[in-house]
């Protein structure tokens, strides 16, 4: 049998050797390169966090001195029917009508706060940003409640259906969704009718969905805590505490919405139009 011939000053051993070196220093490079080509989704994501954080502190003084009179009139007035079906829960029977008529009225009411904050505050942003006078809100709304109305719709339903199949998938698109209301208030493209909403907020948040995922279950922890001091502090027995407790909730649910819509910029800075 013929021997193979190692290189001048190497056994046959260690010539042998030299292949797999050479395969293993190939594995290496390729996964360097693999992971220094770009940043990854979730390093962005924590830039566009901080960046939108920053630009929420910019913009928190100057929204809220255009709008302080529809968002005050908007919480307060919300909150008191809160408080009302809150009591029609705790002093009916559960499978009472009464309390039917309050679940449906919470309903009611979220819905208006989720349409004055989702409206009103991307509106004032945006002519702040163009240096523009203060417009009519009743004048934006109008134009956007309708298709704003039919999207969350559009992107409620086929979260429901993804739900019934299976949970995960469901909060997946959910979250997927996320960023549906700010696209249709503040894309051109969107508005244009070259973009689908559902399409455009998925291709935002793709990659960066469990980061998301942590925001919202902050938001969403916080929202149960504005339930329970509710619930825990009526305004017929604590009108101190509870009118103090709305004020101070007021703050955050309005520093949040300026976030989620400078978030939702910094987004759509970074990756850009429709791809």
């Amino acid at each position: 049998m013929r021997l193979p011939i190692s290189p001048p000053g190497l056994s046959n051993a260690q010539a042998a050797a030299v292949p797999k070196k050479a395969a293993e220093q190939n594995c290496v490079a390729r996964f360097i390169l693999l992971n220094t080509t770009g940043p990854r989704p979730q390093d962005q994501f924590m830039k566009d966090f901080i960046r939108a954080f920053g630009q929420s502190n910019r913009f928190f003084g100057p929204v809220l001195k255009r709008s302080w009179g529809w968002l005050l009139v908007t919480t307060f007035g919300c909150e008191l029917f809160h408080q009302y079906f809150s009591y029609m829960n705790v002093h009916y029977r559960p499978a009472s009508g009464v309390n039917l008529t309050a679940a449906l009225g919470e309903i009611l009411v979220s819905l208006v706060e989720f349409f004055v904050f989702t409206l009103l505050i991307p509106q004032r942003v945006m002519e702040l940003q163009r240096n523009e006078p203060a417009k009519s809100f009743g004048d934006f709304a109008a134009v956007h409640v309708k298709p704003l109305a039919a999207e969350s719709l559009r992107a409620l339903a086929v979260t429901i259906l993804w739900t019934l199949a299976l949970i995960l998938p469901g909060v997946v698109k959910y979250l997927r969704f996320f960023l549906v209301p700010y696209v249709v208030v503040a894309d051109p493209a969107y508005q244009s009718g070259e973009v689908d909403a559902l399409e455009e907020s998925n291709r935002l948040v793709k990659g960066v969905t469990l980061q998301l995922f942590v925001l919202v279950g902050v938001l969403a922890a916080l929202d149960g805590w504005q339930s329970a001091v509710r619930e825990r502090f009526p305004v017929t027995g604590f009108p101190l505490v509870a009118i103090a407790a709305t004020a101070g909730f007021f703050v955050v649910n309005y520093y949040a919405n300026v976030f989620l819509f400078m978030l939702y910029q910094a987004r759509k800075d970074r990756l850009g139009g429709k791809s």
